[in-house]
């Protein structure tokens, strides 16, 4: 099941149903990984059975990866982008109680999530780029394993049955069993965060919000899953200009679910809270994905932090 998203140039009301909640957004992902998964699966075992190389037949499963990727990614950077702008709206209205301001308060939402065919051809266009390289990746790395297995089958000479026994262990293995295609699923949860949050980041760029933004605050899901990385920067205040936030935008690991919550100027908590001391974060987010995947909706960064 694919997001309609990569498929046309959807009408704000279209956008609107598309626009849900990131967990329904992942949901949708969640369906097409697992029948990716199964059919991943059962050409592979077909290609076995009848004596067809089995590894191009496993790259073009795969491979219907790129475009549910791409839609995802893009409608998760709208949702961060237009989660951002709701909530900067109220505060933008009570930096003055004149009707007139929160009228324009209310002018500025309505523009700000008009999105333009551009806008979203920007984002299918990004994200396409990504989605093919996280992608090939994981083709890369599942193909050097099933290569390993296969050439063990061919080598030990086993009977048909067997083989097919042995791959399907294999494809569970390395999480691509349909009932739980955990590789994929892993996927879907690691890009979507990080495609949020990069729309997040992009909205409170805008100068109309950077001018009455303090910064953020760092916020950790408390619970059993929760690593070390961000149980240290949990609770972590810092203004929007804090080179912190260069590094430390989530997600900051593999599977990471924190975020960040908008400080505005004003707000008794506009105070910097300091981390203590930090494990250093994983390769490949030591960045903030913010500034590598923002800039799409024609959004004329404030002046303030910088790479």
């Amino acid at each position: 099941m694919a997001l309609t998203l990569a498929d046309s140039k959807p009408a704000q009301s279209d956008l609107r149903r598309v626009l849900k909640e990131k967990a329904t957004i992942e949901a949708v992902a969640l369906r097409a990984m697992s029948n990716i998964a199964a059919r991943t699966r059962a050409a592979t075992l077909r290609a076995y059975r009848v004596r067809v190389k089995q590894l191009p037949v496993l790259n073009r499963e795969l491979a219907k990866i790129v475009p549910v990727m791409t839609s995802l990614m893009s409608v998760a950077h709208l949702n961060g982008y237009i989660k951002s702008i709701e909530r900067a709206t109220p505060h933008l209205a009570n930096q003055n109680k004149a009707a007139a301001v929160f009228d324009n308060a209310l002018r500025f939402a309505t523009d700000r999530l008009s999105l333009t065919p551009d806008q979203i051809e920007g984002l299918l266009v990004n994200y396409g780029d990504v989605a093919i390289n996280v992608t090939r990746k994981t083709t890369e790395f599942v193909e050097g394993e099933m290569k390993i297995v296969s050439r063990d089958i061919t080598e030990s000479g086993v009977h048909p049955q067997e083989g097919a026994r042995v791959l399907r262990a294999k494809f569970e293995a390395l999480g691509l069993e349909t009932q739980n295609p955990y590789l994929l699923e892993t996927l879907v949860r690691n890009q979507t965060q990080v495609a949020y949050e990069a729309g997040r980041w992009e909205a409170n760029q805008d100068p109309v919000i950077a001018d009455i933004l303090w910064g953020y605050e760092y916020a950790a899901i408390i619970d059993s899953r929760q690593t070390p990385f961000c149980d240290e920067r949990d609770g972590t205040r810092l203004p929007k200009e804090d080179q912190f936030w260069l590094i430390n935008w989530p997600p900051n690991h593999w599977g990471c679910r924190s975020t960040t919550l908008e400080i505005f100027k004003g707000e008794e908590i506009a105070q910097e809270k300091l981390p203590g001391e930090l494990t250093e974060l994983p390769d490949g987010f030591k960045q903030n994905t913010g500034i590598i995947h923002s800039n799409f909706m024609g959004t004329k960064p404030a002046a303030g932090l910088k790479p």
